[in-house]
């Protein structure tokens, strides 16, 4: 029993693993957690809609002729459907979806196809206004995709009523959750398509602001570095006139001198590794003795006077 269950939970494993394959994925698909695999086995389970008319033509087949145009009709839907849910909602090809426009007009004919079938065929095919809803959701803008699903909805039971012949001979157990699903479904679809636009448009904010934090590192340690060399050359140009001044009648001055030189560039280099890593931290005792070297090797006399 333990093993069977060990082999249980490493085989949903394994189908976790591969439904949230990201090989080849962009990085905002990535963030979202759901795979492009992952999002096409979501949508096209959907097509489960296809099994109620599936059912009635084979319970009661209609003639040939009128069979073959139900099944084109049905192909018809399910190539659409699948055209436009196979792109991953936060795919660079999402962006590109049809104009406003053109969505409506798709979805129009596919409500007239869906119509057309369940007059001809029965009240069966109008389990396809689920995909349509669906449809509605992913392509649609929020507000328009809110009004379609609504309007869909009232189609949907207000077909099913006329189909029927009535509300007293309406079927309202295969009704009603027809009509909620088609509600659920379309309303689920248009959140879950905000939702990716947001993600996608937090990720750009969050790649620019990335850009932005290395631009403001790069303008900070160029005037890190600035601040540093600017001072420690001038300093060390300052010391080696002097010592250069002083190498004829003052050779011990003037060695002392360059010995400065030495320690001050010594000095500046550590400060520039430093500044370059990020570790950097000036305090108020490093600048003064940066600015009493400087002044020392400019023969200026100073005072430093502490404030208790």
């Amino acid at each position: 029993m333990k093993r069977g269950h060990t082999q249980l939970r490493r085989s949903s494993i394994w189908l976790e693993d591969r439904l949230t394959q990201m090989r080849d994925a962009s990085p905002v698909v990535v963030a979202s957690g759901i795979s492009l695999r992952l999002w096409r086995l979501y949508a096209q389970s959907w097509l489960v809609c296809l099994l109620f008319p599936i059912l009635r033509l084979i319970e009661r087949p209609p003639p040939p002729p009128q069979l073959l145009l139900a099944l084109m009709g049905l192909a018809g839907f399910v190539i659409t459907y699948t055209r436009i849910m196979w792109s991953h909602p936060l795919h660079t090809s999402a962006r590109n979806r049809w104009p406003l426009r053109t969505s409506l007009l798709v979805l129009a004919d596919l409500v007239a196809l869906v119509l057309v079938l369940s007059i001809v065929y029965g009240i069966s095919f109008l389990w396809l206004l689920v995909g349509v809803s669906a449809l509605s959701g992913v392509v649609l803008p929020a507000r328009s995709g809110f009004i379609t699903v609504i309007l869909l909805t009232l189609i949907t039971l207000g077909s099913s009523v006329a189909i029927a012949g009535g509300i007293g001979t309406t079927d309202w157990l295969h009704i009603l959750p027809l009509v909620l699903l088609v509600r659920g479904l379309g309303l689920d679809m248009a959140g879950l398509t905000r939702l990716a636009r947001a993600l996608r448009d937090m990720h750009a904010a969050r790649g620019e602001l990335a850009r932005m934090a290395v631009v403001e590192e790069r303008l900070r340690m160029s005037r890190d570095l600035h601040d540093l060399l600017g001072q420690s050359l001038s300093m060390i140009t300052l010391k080696s006139e002097l010592a250069a001044r002083l190498a004829g009648h003052d050779p011990v001055q003037a060695a002392q001198e360059m010995h400065e030189v030495e320690r001050a560039a010594r000095q500046a280099l550590r400060e520039v590794r430093a500044t370059v890593a990020g570790f950097r931290q000036p305090t108020l005792q490093s600048e003064l003795d940066g600015a009493r070297q400087l002044l020392e090797a400019a023969g200026i006399s100073f005072t430093i006077e502490q404030a208790t």
